[in-house]
């Protein structure tokens, strides 16, 4: 009989160990996954508020990663966003990354005064791709569909239509297709208009002087040379070809 007792208490000793141990044990375990819970939250709240507009950012922006432009990004905000859209946050590393700087292009106007062009992620979510955006506010920005635009994928081209303001060429890459476009526009009413359009076509062409594409023929009239082998034509399936625009 005393030797049952003595095992009884034994027993419970043992019982009393093995859960004062598993108490332990889920204590630790609680607080280790409650203090990775409260990083990863952390993180995610840092990111978060560290995240803004590009009207809130547009001092970064300006001072840091262009040309002392913050007057003009913040201008050029105002102007084209609209209270409709939900406007894009960004943070700080992500807007490193994407906006590459100033380049100077030329002159857009009959003068002396060089422009500069740089560019911007989306400003809203009704906006499809980056713009590119001039030194000189008088011009609109350039819309396009494209997140893989590059300061000199934009240049300057003759004064075709002879108005005293030169058209733009605009080098379209779809980030991973063979396939690209080369679009001329014309400022009209404020707005660049395209008036042409060709493939790119990088097994038959290289992605530099971009102006040895595009030649002006007439006042209102040039010509875009394409090499692609998407023509329907055999005739002309990968030789050069003279598109011919007016406008």
């Amino acid at each position: 009989m005393k030797i049952l007792l003595y095992i009884k208490s034994k027993i419970k000793i043992f019982s009393l160990l093995v859960f004062t141990l598993l108490i332990i044990l889920g204590s630790c375990f609680s607080m280790n996954e409650g203090q990775e819970l409260t990083k990863d939250e952390t993180r995610k709240i840092n990111l978060r508020d560290s995240s803004k507009t590009i009207l809130e950012s547009s001092k970064y922006i300006g001072d840091s990663l262009l040309n002392n432009y913050s007057g003009k990004v913040a201008f050029y905000v105002s102007k084209f966003d609209t209270a409709q859209c939900i406007k894009e946050k960004y943070s700080k590393s992500l807007l490193r990354t994407t906006i590459e700087g100033v380049k100077e292009i030329g002159t857009l106007l009959s003068t002396n005064k060089l422009d500069s062009v740089f560019i911007l992620p989306p400003i809203n979510r009704c906006e499809i791709g980056q713009s590119f955006y001039f030194s000189d506010t008088i011009f609109p920005r350039l819309e396009t569909t494209s997140n893989c635009c590059h300061v000199e994928d934009l240049f300057i081209l003759e004064d075709i239509d002879e108005d005293g303001v030169n058209e733009i060429g605009y080098y379209y890459s779809s980030c991973s297709s063979r396939y690209k476009s080369l679009y001329v526009y014309s400022l009209k009413n404020n707005i660049w208009q395209k008036v042409g359009h060709c493939v790119f076509d990088l097994n038959f062409s290289k992605p530099v002087l971009f102006n040895n594409f595009i030649r002006k023929t007439s006042k209102g009239s040039f010509e875009m040379l394409e090499v692609t082998d998407l023509s329907r034509d055999k005739y002309t399936s990968g030789k050069p070809l003279w598109l011919e625009y007016q406008f």
